[in-house]
C-alpha cells in the first residue's frame, strides 16, 4: 500500500543504459557546485549543532530567504523549513577559533508535520478514515534532514544556499529490522546518508544490543574500494542523548558527540579527540585524516542534527510493530469467530491503531530502492 503522487516531469534524455540516471531529481549537473564544498576537507576539531527553539532567526525570516535557497538547490523544496544551524570550530584549546562558513539545519514539513491542514492529515482523512486520524498519521512520518551553505554576508558567492547533506529515513529499511529484533522487538531505525559528489549512499542504522544505544556505519574510500565500520555508542546515566564515536576495529575513541541537555532548542556539539604525546613525548595525531574526512564529518553532522527525532521515531516503529503483530491473532479468531464478530473486533481496533495489515509508506521511500540493474541480464 503506497501513497499516490503526481510523477516529477522527467526530461527525455538519450538512452545511456542508466535507467537511474533519469528517474533521479538531483542530476549531475546540479550537484558540480557542491562538489567543489565536499572537495574542502577542512579540519575541524569542534562541530556545533545548534536546533532553535523559535522562529527568530535571519535564517527563518521572510519569504525572500526560502526563495533564494530554493534558487540555489532544488534539494531545497517550499515544505522546507529552517530549524537551526552548523558552526564550525579549528584549531585545540585555547588556540581554537570560530570559522566564518556556516551552515544552516533544515527539515521537510511534508513527511512530517501532522497538524490539522498538513498532507499527512489529509492521506488519512481521506484514505484511512477507519483509523484514528491522530495516532495513524504518526506512523506516515519520515524524516529528512537536509544542510546547507548559509546566506550569510561571510559566506564565499558561488557556494551560498547550496545543498551539503541529507539524513533520511528509510521506512522499509527500519520496519524490516525491527521486525527482525525478536529478542527485545525494539525499534532499529535505519537512515541513508545523501552527500553531493559522494556515489555511495552511506547506511547508518541502530542496532541490537542487551544494554544501551548502538548505531553503526561504513566510511566507504570509492578511490581503494575498501570501507572501515564505524560504532556511534550511546553513553548512559547521562542527561541528554550523548554518544562516543568508535573505530569499529580497534573500539579507539574518535569523537565525543554531546547531547546539551539544557539548551531549550536543541544543542549538540561534536568534539574531536585531542592529540596525546606518547611515551617519548611526540604528539601522536592518529584521527586528522578523520577530520579532513568530508563524508565522515557529514555523517556525524547529519546523525547529531537529527537526535532530536530519534525517540518520536521510535515510538512510530514501535507502534507500527505492535499493530502489525496482531495479524496473527487475526488468523486465529478467523476460524473462532463470525464474520461479523470478526469484523466488529477489528474495527474497534483500528480506531485505537492495534490492528494493521500493511504499512503504507511514500513514493519518495520507494525511490530509495529503485533498482537500476534490474534489466541488465
Amino acid at each position: 500500500m503506497i501513497f499516490e503522487e503526481e510523477e516529477e516531469e522527467i526530461h527525455e534524455d538519450k538512452d545511456i543504459g542508466d535507467e537511474a540516471e533519469q528517474y533521479d531529481s538531483y542530476r549531475e549537473e546540479d550537484i558540480e557546485i557542491e562538489k567543489k564544498i565536499s572537495a574542502e576537507g577542512k579540519d575541524y576539531t569542534l562541530i556545533e549543532v545548534d536546533l532553535w527553539a523559535t522562529s527568530l532567526h535571519d535564517a527563518k525570516i521572510g519569504i525572500r530567504q526560502d526563495a533564494q535557497y530554493q534558487s540555489k538547490s532544488r534539494q531545497f523544496t517550499k515544505t522546507t523549513e529552517v530549524i537551526g544551524e552548523v558552526v564550525f570550530h579549528t584549531g585545540w584549546g585555547e588556540n581554537r577559533q570560530k570559522e566564518n562558513y556556516k551552515e544552516i539545519v533544515t527539515i521537510d514539513e511534508e513527511f512530517w508535520d501532522t497538524s490539522k491542514k498538513s498532507k499527512i492529515m489529509q492521506i488519512v482523512n481521506d484514505r484511512y478514515s477507519d483509523y484514528d486520524p491522530k495516532k495513524f498519521a504518526r506512523i506516515l512520518r519520515k524524516l529528512m534532514v537536509k544542510t546547507f551553505v548559509g546566506l550569510g554576508r561571510k559566506q564565499e558567492g558561488s557556494m551560498k544556499g547550496r545543498w551539503t547533506g541529507s539524513f533520511e529515513d528509510s521506512q522499509v529499511m527500519s520496519i524490516t529490522m525491527t521486525f527482525g529484533d525478536r529478542r527485545r522487538r525494539n525499534p532499529l531505525p535505519f537512515f541513508y546518508v545523501d552527500i553531493p559528489g559522494f556515489k555511495y549512499r552511506v547506511p547508518v542504522m541502530r542496532v541490537h544490543t542487551i544494554i544501551g544505544d548502538r548505531y553503526v556505519f561504513p566510511l566507504i574510500d570509492d578511490e581503494t574500494n575498501t570501507t572501515v565500520p564505524y560504532i556511534i555508542e550511546g553513553r548512559r546515566f547521562t542527561p541528554g542523548q550523548d554518544y562516543f564515536v568508535f573505530d569499529g576495529r580497534t573500539m579507539q575513541k574518535i569523537a565525543f558527540i554531546n547531547d546539551v541537555a539544557l539548551n531549550i532548542g536543541g544543542k549538540v556539539d561534536i568534539k574531536f579527540m585531542k592529540p596525546k604525546p606518547d611515551k617519548n613525548g611526540e604528539l601522536q595525531d592518529p584521527w586528522e585524516y578523520l577530520r579532513r574526512n568530508y563524508v565522515f564529518q557529514r555523517v556525524l553532522i547529519m546523525f547529531a542534527a537529527s537526535l532530536k527525532y530519534f525517540h518520536p521515531i521510535y515510538r512510530q516503529y514501535r507502534r507500527v510493530h505492535r499493530a502489525m503483530k496482531t495479524l496473527r491473532d487475526y488468523h486465529k479468531d478467523a476460524t473462532k469467530m463470525s464474520v461479523m464478530e470478526k469484523e466488529d473486533k477489528y474495527r474497534r481496533a483500528k480506531k485505537k491503531m492495534r490492528f494493521l495489515k500493511n504499512f503504507p509508506v511514500w513514493p519518495k521511500e520507494l525511490s530509495l530502492h529503485y533498482n537500476p540493474r534490474r534489466v541488465r541480464t
